[in-house]
């Protein structure tokens, strides 16, 4: 799953997805890790979908530090993932600090 996951990421470096689904991907926080780095620098993916992925504390603080400089994710659903209050407010905080 991680090697499909870093050529997806690969590819979504090089932009043109308006839409990105890994519903259901099991990717988890090491994934969460190498896709937030290609997502800070995507400028065409608004909408993103990471529902039932076993995302973790660790993992949405990587998905809040990428939104912080991703100004075109306007629409991240990351429900059914194992997301505490404070991971909610870490990506409240980063959609909120976001205004490139």
């Amino acid at each position: 799953v991680l090697q499909w996951l870093l050529g997806r990421a690969a590819r979504l470096s090089r932009g043109g997805a308006t839409h990105l689904s890994l519903y259901g991907c099991n990717i988890g926080d090491e994934g969460m890790l190498h896709l937030t780095s290609a997502l800070a620098a995507n400028a065409t993916v608004s909408s993103l979908d990471l529902r039932q992925n076993g995302i973790g504390a660790i993992g949405v603080q990587h998905i809040a530090k990428a939104l912080k400089f991703n100004a075109t994710v306007t629409s991240p659903c990351l429900s059914r993932n194992n997301i505490c209050e404070v991971g909610v407010q870490h990506i409240a905080e980063a959609l909120d600090v976001n205004t490139t």
